[in-house]
């Protein structure tokens, strides 16, 4: 349990960072980006799935495994909470980024697909960028009943 304690809120600061630094870049390139430069930023946040993807996979086994230790209401929130952001992540937010950087490829950056498209990919980052971070108040919150549970009553 030491490893998945130390591990945890290293692997879920990096999955929170990239995926806020990401999103922000979409809505950047959206609003500011050429052509040229939302060419780019497509093809990054492909490339950053190779960072993303298991980031995101060891922060849910790591406090999964953590949540193991912690019975409670706080814990039950965040697995229903982590079981949504795995949908919208697996239902959405892949297939959209990888459809958005094949219509940007194709020199279809301004098409209406390609706008509503980017449109839901933003709506559901935005919405998993919410949910992550109330699972990190939440962890706290868990963290913070478990030293208080484990301490000698004063």
């Amino acid at each position: 349990m030491l490893f998945a304690e130390l591990f945890h809120p290293l692997v879920a600061r990096v999955t929170l960072g990239l995926f806020a630094l990401i999103w922000g870049a979409a809505v950047a390139a959206g609003l500011f980006a050429d052509t040229e430069l939302m060419v780019f930023i497509k093809e990054v946040a492909v490339w950053s799935l190779f960072l993303l993807v298991p980031a995101a996979m060891l922060t849910a086994a790591t406090g999964l495994r953590l949540g193991y230790g912690r019975p409670g209401p706080i814990t039950a929130r965040k697995r229903r909470r982590l079981r949504l952001i795995v949908a919208v992540a697996v239902v959405v937010l892949l297939p959209a980024t990888l459809a958005l950087d094949a219509l940007v490829q194709q020199g279809q950056a301004g098409s209406t697909l390609f706008l509503v498209l980017q449109g839901v990919e933003l709506i559901a980052g935005l919405l998993t960028l919410g949910l992550m971070v109330v699972s990190v108040r939440d962890g706290l919150l868990a963290k913070r009943e478990a030293r208080a549970a484990a301490s000698p009553g004063v």
